[in-house]
């Protein structure tokens, strides 16, 4: 029997008797008390590489048997039993349970995690006297496809006070998992319990650690999709899509408004009236407030994510230029043979884009038959892509659009990237802030300026998203100075 064996079990072998089968005499071996320590016995430094290694065997699902045979085979790996006993320990520690409801799924308890994040935010940062001021918890969610038949819903926390660590998976802890997609009813009864703990947290306003009170402020974050179904909300192409306002989408255009148009009475939204709203009979007078607000948080603190706002809008810029490409080539076409038809500038566009470091294609969709549709799709960009892209291709756009709407093209790349510039500026001036806002506005009125000459850039293109950039972003930077700390990037790195 090997000794590694009865060490994953926690058992410790102090001796073994054997007997000779011959002589039928009997020995008794004694096994040194040092001989196979375990996982207590090791230093920091051991145990965090056991812990590294932990990891990646289950990232990759890689079984206890293949590295027990690794270890025999390679030396200087920790043995297999230690890494059991770790796992042990740390199962211990996190006591998972399954989601209520037909969905798979498992979930922690919010108020032990919440507790322990909070315990080792006071402990790294002991010169704060955190009683005075609350504890900021933003609760986020986000869906991820993991396959073409299976996709995944998650549920995550993480302290706004932990600085940069709300941009990494690190600063983002996961509260629950459901294997489902992402919608309303599933939200509703697989997070049920959790929710109704964190709706428990936020009425207490409190929770206590170690014996002492702390406040807490709650906060909700995610992708646009995601806010609007934890507010009970239809999506975003209804009619009132707008999470903060009761905006028609037919007039998210107009930009003659002043700030405070959208945000006071009567047309700001309130928790307390998207209730009402939602419990109405019939479609009339609910604004697309079609069920009731899943988490008790006022709208005031669901604050939009600059990840996605920079994702979405990108994506209609991008859209617009491969259009602007696409009809171009058609138009040169248009008396040409099939056999003489060429995508110049299609292709121009493409080898632009990849200037700029950028792997990026653009193709035409087929029927089911396998012939050209008509239809148009180019590469889906990453962040981080889109964000190079939108600093370094303005300047470029001279050689793939119309030189009569060319710098207008240009100005509209250019003075987004400056909005968003000051979006995820970490620490922006009061005037830079007071300046926001009409630069914002500016800027849709530029957008919609090309809608008799180019494709995309109708006034019903305008999104929520755009909307928000003007209208609602500006209250978030003068409530909570930044809105990078509300980011979605540490939730994304989760999904991932």
């Amino acid at each position: 029997m090997a000794l590694w064996f009865t060490k994953s079990f926690g058992l410790g072998i102090q001796g073994i008797q054997v007997k000779e089968k011959k002589t039928g005499q009997t020995h008794y071996l004694e096994v040194e008390n040092d001989a196979h320590k375990g996982i207590d016995s090791l230093n920091d430094e051991d145990k965090s590489k056991i812990e590294q290694i932990l990891f990646l065997l289950d990232k990759f699902c890689v079984g206890d048997s293949f590295y027990h045979e690794l270890t025999m085979a390679v030396s200087g790996l920790p043995k297999s039993y230690l890494v059991k006993q770790r796992r042990d320990q740390l199962n211990d520690i996190c006591h998972i349970d399954p989601t209520p409801g037909s969905a798979e799924g498992a979930q922690m308890s919010f108020t032990g995690l919440l507790k322990a994040r909070v315990q080792d935010l006071i402990s790294r940062d002991q010169e704060t006297n955190w009683k005075e001021q609350p504890i900021q918890v933003k609760i986020s969610g986000d869906g991820a496809r993991m396959t073409r038949n299976s996709s995944f819903i998650l549920l995550s926390f993480s302290l706004l006070q932990a600085g940069d660590d709300v941009m990494s998976s690190s600063g983002n802890h996961t509260i629950a998992v459901v294997k489902g997609s992402e919608k309303y009813s599933t939200l509703k009864e697989s997070f049920g319990t959790v929710f109704n703990e964190i709706n428990e947290t936020i009425k207490q306003g409190h929770i206590t650690v170690n014996d002492s009170m702390y406040n807490v402020e709650f906060f909700l974050g995610g992708d646009y999709k995601f806010l609007l179904l934890m507010m009970g909300m239809k999506g975003a192409t209804s009619i009132y899509a707008c999470l903060w306002c009761k905006i028609a989408k037919d007039l998210r255009w107009k930009m003659e408004f002043d700030l405070d148009h959208y945000n006071t009475p009567p047309l700001v939204r309130t928790q307390e009236e998207m209730t009402k709203m939602s419990q109405k009979k019939g479609t009339q007078d609910k604004y697309s407030c079609e069920n009731e607000p899943l988490l008790k948080i006022e709208l005031d603190h669901v604050v939009l994510d600059e990840l996605h706002l920079l994702l979405r809008i990108m994506d209609v810029l991008i859209n617009n230029l491969v259009r602007e490409a696409v009809e171009w080539d058609k138009k040169q076409n248009a008396n040409k043979r099939k056999a003489d038809h060429k995508d110049s500038h299609i292709k121009t566009l493409q080898s632009t884009v990849r200037s700029c470091g950028i792997s990026f294609d653009i193709w035409e969709k087929t029927n089911a038959d396998g012939k050209g549709s008509g239809q148009y799709d180019f590469t889906s960009l990453l962040g981080s892509d889109k964000n190079k892209l939108l600093a370094t291709l303005p300047q470029k756009l001279v050689t793939c659009t119309h030189e009569d709407t060319c710098q207008t093209v240009i100005q509209i790349w250019e003075d987004f990237h400056e909005l968003y510039t000051i979006v995820t500026d970490k620490n922006p001036c009061p005037d830079t802030i007071d300046l926001y806002f009409t630069k914002a506005k500016n800027w849709i009125n530029l957008f919609t300026s090309l809608r008799d000459v180019r494709l995309g850039y109708k006034r019903a293109a305008v999104t929520p998203y755009m909307h928000s950039l003007v209208y609602h972003i500006p209250i978030f930077l003068k409530n909570f100075k930044s809105v990078k700390l509300f980011t979605g990037q540490g939730v994304e790195k989760i999904t991932m």
